[in-house]
């Protein structure tokens, strides 16, 4: 693997998985393995498996958001800096270290039983890394196809593969933007030094967050067909197993607290670090330099997700305590709860997302 394994590709283990659960359910009489194969199985809190029909608008989601992260840090760049992605030198490195991932894709198809789905024409057909444009009508064709298949018992497998292919599409894609953002990172960081990237995180973290959360919860969630609140709810929950080992406590603090809470998520595995590890490495860039183009933004991103969910009654603080991008074992993330009327944070949260503030969504 030029990728490591458990960091950069669960996305092969969760479809994996999705056909492992196909396989069981067209040769065993279990009506309920086609349900959970669409909507998701949520029974076991340490290995869940989201469903087809949450992973796909996910990773649809996720291809944004990571197009979004090098669109913010290019942006809020001088034009100087802006030149050092746009030089042969980086297409070259760009194109190398993506077509590192898709060998990694081919190896993986064979190991997870996908060979048939994600086929040599297939991957040839992601070396453009282009966003669909007809992507909502795709998927609106999945689901039309699928939801009365698994009713009746019986997912041909052709359906089944499309599910793959349009998956893995879109990992690659998202794949293919995190190793842009790397590589113009490390040109920043040789050109500006860390310095000069803290004063671009700085400058973009806040448009970031905001730009982020417009991107999954007004545009792609909604036109993936997640737009129910009890759904983006569960998506919330458990969308993230798609590619991501992690677990979430909660806990409530002594009476004298006056029931102050504590919730503790720990991300095991993260696909920006092995992609900036990787990278960094063979640019001759320290790692944990680099790592603060994923982390900065992935803190922002988690605050601006706090302030739009926790509901009015309490006052969120979140932070992140240990990332893997920065030298640690593990990503963590700790928000406390305080009771309060926070009614105004709520308020102005739903006006950054749905109102005039988010119109010009990205």
């Amino acid at each position: 693997m030029h990728y490591h394994e458990y960091h950069s590709h669960k996305w092969a283990r969760t479809l994996g998985s999705a056909v492992r659960r196909w396989r069981r359910a067209t040769s065993g009489p279990d009506p309920r393995e086609l349900h959970r194969l669409y909507h998701g199985d949520t029974d076991q809190p340490d290995a869940v498996f989201p469903g087809l029909r949450v992973m796909a608008p996910y990773w649809q989601a996720v291809e944004g958001e990571m197009r979004c992260r090098f669109d913010c840090l290019y942006e809020y760049s001088a034009p100087a800096l802006q030149d050092l992605i746009r030089t042969p030198q980086a297409e070259e490195e760009v194109a190398r270290f993506y077509s590192w991932f898709l060998s990694d894709v081919g190896r993986l198809a064979e190991k997870y039983g996908m060979a048939g789905a994600l086929d040599e024409p297939f991957r040839a057909s992601l070396v453009s890394a282009r966003s669909d444009p007809d992507w909502v009508k795709h998927l609106e064709e999945l689901n039309a196809d699928t939801a009365p298949a698994v009713e009746a018992g019986r997912l041909p497998w052709e359906t089944m593969a499309r599910w793959l292919r349009f998956c893995a599409a879109r990992v690659a894609n998202y794949n293919y933007h995190m190793i842009r953002q790397a590589v113009y990172v490390c040109h920043v960081l040789k050109a500006a030094g860390r310095d000069g990237l803290d004063e671009i995180l700085a400058s973009s973290r806040e448009e970031f967050g905001w730009r982020v959360s417009r991107l999954f919860f007004v545009e792609s969630l909604p036109k993936g067909g997640i737009d129910d609140p009890g759904e983006l709810v569960r998506l919330g929950r458990y969308a993230m197993f798609s590619d991501q080992d992690l677990n979430t406590e909660e806990v409530t603090c002594p009476a004298g607290e006056e029931a102050r809470r504590l919730k503790t998520t720990v991300f095991y595995n993260c696909m920006e670090y092995s992609i900036f590890h990787t990278v960094s490495h063979h640019l001759d860039v320290d790692y944990r330099q680099a790592g603060l183009g994923i982390c900065v933004y992935c803190e922002e991103h988690a605050r601006k997700n706090t302030m739009l969910f926790v509901p009015p009654s309490y006052r969120p603080t979140t932070c992140m305590e240990a990332a893997l991008g920065l030298g640690d074992d593990v990503c963590r993330f700790v928000t406390t709860l305080e009771p309060a009327d926070d009614m105004e944070r709520f308020m102005l949260a739903q006006s950054k997302l749905y109102g005039e503030e988010g119109s010009d969504l990205p």
